[in-house]
C-alpha cells in the first residue's frame, strides 16, 4: 500500500512576496485553528456522552469506548498545536502560558496525558480479569476500566480558550498585515475555522 500523503494545495495567483509570504504563515495558523475546534467539538462530544446514564451490556461497553475515544482524540488534538510537524506552525507553550499563568498546570497535564495516556495507555484506563476455578474449569472475565478525569474538565476547556485565544491574535495579525501588504480588507470566508473564536 503507497505511503499517504497530503492533498495538493490549489494554485493561486501571486499577491507579491510580502503577500504570498504572509499568505503561508495563515496557512500554518490554519492547522492550528483546525486543531483547536477539532478539540472543542470532541470535548464536547465526550462530555456529552460521560454525562449520560451508563448502559448496561454489549451498548455500555461500546459507550465506554465511544467516551475514552472522544477524550483520547481531543487530547491529541490540543496537543498538536504544541508538536513540531511539516508545513505548520508550532506554539511556544511559555508564550501561550507564560510563568505565573494560572493554567500553566493545566496544560502540562493535558500534555502529560497525551504523553502517557494517550500515546501510551499509561495511568487512566485498565483491564483486569476476575477468575473463577471451578472444579471441572476455570473460568474468566476481562474488565475494561478507564478513569475519565471529569473532575479537569473545566480546567481543560480554560487551557483550550487560552489556546484559542492565542491563534486567534496570531492570525488576526497576519490578515492585518496581508490587509496593508495588498491595500485592501482581508476577512476569512472558512466560517468552520473562524466561528468559534468570532461569534
Amino acid at each position: 500500500m503507497p505511503p499517504l500523503s497530503p492533498p495538493s494545495p490549489p494554485a493561486r495567483k501571486s499577491l507579491g512576496s510580502e503577500a504570498d509570504a504572509i499568505l503561508i504563515q495563515l496557512e500554518r495558523w490554519g492547522y492550528l485553528q483546525a486543531f483547536v475546534l477539532e478539540s472543542h467539538l470532541l470535548f464536547e462530544r465526550c462530555e456529552a456522552k460521560a454525562s449520560q446514564p451508563k448502559t448496561p451490556g454489549i451498548e455500555g461497553i461500546s459507550e465506554a469506548f465511544a467516551v475514552s475515544a472522544c477524550f483520547k482524540a481531543a487530547v491529541l488534538a490540543y496537543a498538536k498545536c504544541f508538536s513540531e510537524a511539516k508545513g505548520r506552525t508550532k506554539l511556544n507553550h511559555l508564550k501561550v502560558f507564560p510563568d505565573g499563568h494560572p493554567l500553566r498546570d493545566t496544560h502540562a497535564t493535558l500534555m502529560d496525558w497525551r504523553n502517557m495516556y494517550v500515546a501510551h495507555n499509561e495511568g487512566l484506563d485498565q483491564i483486569s480479569l476476575t477468575v473463577d476455578d471451578r472444579h471441572d474449569r476455570l473460568v474468566y472475565a476481562g474488565r475494561y476500566q478507564f478513569q475519565l478525569p471529569t473532575q479537569s474538565f473545566d480546567s481543560f476547556r480554560a487551557a483550550l480558550q487560552c489556546v484559542e485565544v492565542y491563534v486567534l491574535e496570531k492570525v488576526t495579525a497576519f490578515e492585518q498585515q496581508l490587509s496593508s501588504a495588498i491595500g485592501k480588507p482581508v476577512e476569512c470566508a472558512n466560517q468552520s475555522l473562524a466561528q468559534l473564536t468570532r461569534n
